[in-house]
């Protein structure tokens, strides 16, 4: 094991421990070498898949992933809903044909401007509380004239 450890040191150029010598290492002909290429990143995947009892699997990770996205866009709807439910009687996708579009019934304007991508109405609720929320915390509540106090409630 210390062989091993001394050489892995050299390779690396790190430096040695002391008492640790070159001449601890065996002979060229005593080291057997796989011919396959290794690659760090596969190896550390290979030992997380491989662990005993290890930790979550990518497919688990990739699951809580997803789970925590689908929460974080929840909240961030419900803290939008009541303003919703003010400007548009809570229809996410409502067009009524006055300018304004969506849940939150946004002018083309401000929805670009902010970011937005094609018609707000078209957009699903969380895609549009998303864009309130750039702009509530660039601008304000005051684009919600009336409806702003209901933000979070």
């Amino acid at each position: 094991m210390r062989q091993r450890l001394v050489l892995a040191a050299l390779v690396l150029g790190l430096p040695l421990a002391a008492g640790a010598t070159a001449q601890a290492l065996p002979a060229i002909g005593d080291v057997g070498v796989d011919d396959s290429p290794v690659s760090v990143n596969r190896t550390a995947e290979a030992l997380d898949r491989a662990a005993p009892g290890g930790g979550p699997s990518d497919a688990d990770r990739a699951a809580d992933r997803r789970a925590r996205n689908r929460q974080r866009r929840a909240d961030l709807v419900a803290r939008w809903q009541g303003v919703a439910e003010c400007e548009s009687g809570g229809d996410w996708s409502i067009d009524t044909g006055n300018g304004y579009y969506g849940g939150l019934q946004f002018s083309l304007e401000t929805w670009q401007a902010y970011g937005g991508r094609g018609m707000p109405h078209e957009q699903p609720a969380w895609y549009q509380a998303g864009i309130a929320d750039r702009v509530r915390t660039q601008s304000g509540l005051h684009h919600w004239p009336n409806c702003g106090q209901y933000y979070g409630a």
